[in-house]
């Protein structure tokens, strides 16, 4: 994966940069969500991260997660836009 956009700031971590899809982590909520194309997407994983991760301990190791965690949410969101350009046609040919 090319490098990923990532910032930290209290209890989020932000990935990703628009227009891509960006996944935002609230980590002590763990209401993660999905931004993409102006539509704003749950993200029902549960993201785990140790404590040394998020202190900056093995960074490689951080970076390698967050890129597994923003793949899946990329998936996600590319799921959700082809289930709603399949959901439009259905109401084109309902018509």
């Amino acid at each position: 994966m090319k490098d990923l956009a990532v910032e930290v700031s209290n209890d989020k971590i932000i990935v990703g940069k628009a227009p891509e899809p960006v996944l935002i982590i609230d980590l002590k909520k763990q209401e993660n969500r999905i931004i993409a194309e102006g539509l704003e997407i749950p993200y029902h994983k549960k993201v785990m991260l140790s404590p040394d991760l998020l202190c900056g301990k093995r960074h490689g190791v951080f970076l390698t997660a967050l890129e597994y965690y923003y793949a899946h949410a990329c998936g996600v969101a590319r799921d959700m836009k082809i289930a709603a350009e399949y959901r439009e046609r259905m109401d084109i040919v309902e018509r």
